[in-house]
């Protein structure tokens, strides 16, 4: 069960107010990786409808989620032969350039079983000993995180996001236990959130389909008198 320290004292540092005891640290500490992808020489003689997703800036959204109806595929030998861009699962992608720079999601599970990163997005690989992923990940997407990633994009020279982002980047530091707590309690807003999100999905279709059975096919009318109007035919009156 998780228990709350309403008591909590803070404290003001760099990255604003964390709870007294807490400290901060660079995002160097928490990550054990920060690598991207590429894609294979010859582009498109190496595409394959059925092979294993590429992930790029186009396929994350500014909520997070991934949008894999798009995505680029490339054949498993392709994939086989990567020695970096393999994603695994908990992993946090960051779009590191382009119109989408700064994007983030988090890999619950891994789409099709495999999947990849492109050149423009990188694979945050998270230190579990030190640093929860999903805790991680919800810092920087928080309006503090997001803060903190604008800043490292305005202070490349390049206009993107390099590797200097794990010096620049600074983030509140607890025990790993403590984040875990933290973290399931987000993640249960999450799982909420997306499961109204379906729900929701499922009653509009399931009105459209109510719409189109009553008002487009008429079906509970289609015994009666039909007449022509200038809507085609309809029930009479």
């Amino acid at each position: 069960m998780l228990k709350f320290r309403w008591g909590t004292e803070f404290k003001e540092t760099e990255i604003g107010e964390i709870p007294r005891e807490w400290e901060g640290n660079v995002l160097n500490y928490a990550v054990r990786s920060l690598e991207s992808g590429n894609r294979p020489k010859g582009g498109s003689l190496k595409h394959d409808p059925n092979g294993v997703l590429s992930i790029g800036g186009e396929n994350i959204t500014w909520h997070g989620d991934l949008v894999l109806d798009n995505c680029l595929r490339f054949n498993e030998d392709f994939y086989d032969s990567l020695n970096r861009g393999k994603i695994e699962k908990e992993d946090i992608l960051l779009v590191k350039d382009g119109a989408t720079i700064g994007k983030l999601a988090f890999i619950k599970d891994i789409p099709e079983g495999k999947a990849m990163v492109n050149e423009h997005v990188y694979i945050v690989r998270t230190d579990k000993v030190k640093y929860n992923p999903r805790y991680l990940f919800y810092y920087l997407f928080s309006e503090a995180g997001q803060v903190l990633i604008e800043s490292a994009i305005g202070g490349s020279a390049q206009g993107g996001i390099n590797k200097e982002i794990l010096k620049i980047i600074k983030i509140p530091l607890t025990d790993v236990p403590e984040q875990s707590r933290i973290a399931a309690v987000l993640s249960w807003f999450d799982d909420l959130i997306e499961n109204k999100k379906r729900q929701n999905e499922i009653l509009e279709k399931t009105a459209m389909a109510i719409f189109k059975n009553w008002f487009i096919n008429f079906e509970p009318f289609k015994n009666e008198e039909f007449v022509e109007s200038e809507l085609g035919r309809i029930p009479k009156g």
